[in-house]
């Protein structure tokens, strides 16, 4: 079983939106509708998809969307922690999708904002058979301190549990919290934007093999959009490290060079790009 937890969102998306109304005035568009978003609902409902037992962890508000996420959240998890806090919303974000698929957002952080190491009961998650842990987004978490966070993934590790964590963007974000706390990630796939804020590279390899750098124990993929990815896995130590960028225009399997981690990046970004072009083309025969 895989444990996601963290940031649990009800996502408000509005498509297509070709721009924002002016003060006080009105825009129009096809669909408003409800979701489930953050790293939980996006991580979690992917793998039990994919048949993969899923634990399921967030702080959510004592409200109507806090219930509605709660009662997501059953449908596709095998286990679930979820804490309701009567003193905050639920988090939400009002996404603007335009034609092209691009998204903007507004945030209002709410509850989630407010997970902490009493939200992730490891000895619990243990006794539930966790395996692994995915946590994000670990930079909006305002209750859990540096010392709090690296205590908890401190006993992720000693429980055996691999770890893999995420961040999101944000203009705000404490990127010094995030590095201290990479020497107890196994998995770390950050987007270009990330990656850069991070290492202050200026190109993706560069960010990569930095990440190792910092800590980092068994990979890094740097996401890159319709672009693919770039994996960097250290080898027998940094200076043999290994760096390759792959393409979504690649079939799996066929990736290069063919080392093991090759195929997993290879399958998702494959995966991906089908789903995107799916979905272009069911907007195109509207």
């Amino acid at each position: 079983m895989i444990a996601v937890a963290g940031t649990l969102v009800a996502d408000i998306l509005a498509h297509p939106v070709a721009r924002l109304p002016a003060r006080g005035g009105l825009e129009r568009v096809s669909t408003i509708a409800l979701h489930s978003g953050g790293a939980v609902a996006n991580t979690g409902v992917a793998l039990s998809r994919l048949g993969v037992p899923v634990a399921a962890l967030a702080r959510l508000g004592q409200d109507a969307l806090g219930r509605h996420l709660g009662e997501e959240v059953q449908g596709w998890a095998a286990a679930h922690f979820l804490s309701f806090d009567a003193s905050a919303p639920t988090s939400s974000t009002l996404v603007f999708v335009d034609a092209d698929g691009e998204r903007s957002f507004l945030l209002s952080s709410g509850a989630g904002e407010r997970f902490c190491a009493a939200d992730l009961p490891l000895e619990r998650l243990s006794a539930a058979g966790v395996r692994a842990l995915h946590l994000g987004y670990l930079n909006l978490f305002s209750q859990l301190g540096t010392p709090e966070l690296l205590e908890l993934l401190r006993g992720a590790r000693e429980r055996g549990f691999l770890v893999s964590l995420d961040v999101t963007w944000d203009p705000r974000a404490d990127w010094d919290r995030v590095r201290a706390v990479l020497p107890y990630a196994d998995l770390f796939c950050p987007n270009l934007r990330e990656a850069c804020a991070l290492t202050r590279a200026r190109a993706p390899q560069e960010a990569a093999l930095r990440l190792l750098e910092l800590g980092v124990r068994q990979a890094v993929a740097v996401t890159l959009g319709a672009g693919g990815c770039v994996l960097a896995t250290p080898g027998e130590g940094l200076k043999s490290a290994r760096v390759s960028r792959w393409s979504p225009r690649t079939p799996p399997g066929r990736a290069t060079p063919s080392w093991p981690e090759c195929w997993p990046a290879g399958t998702g970004g494959w995966t991906g790009r089908c789903a995107l072009e799916r979905r272009a083309r069911r907007r195109r025969s509207r």
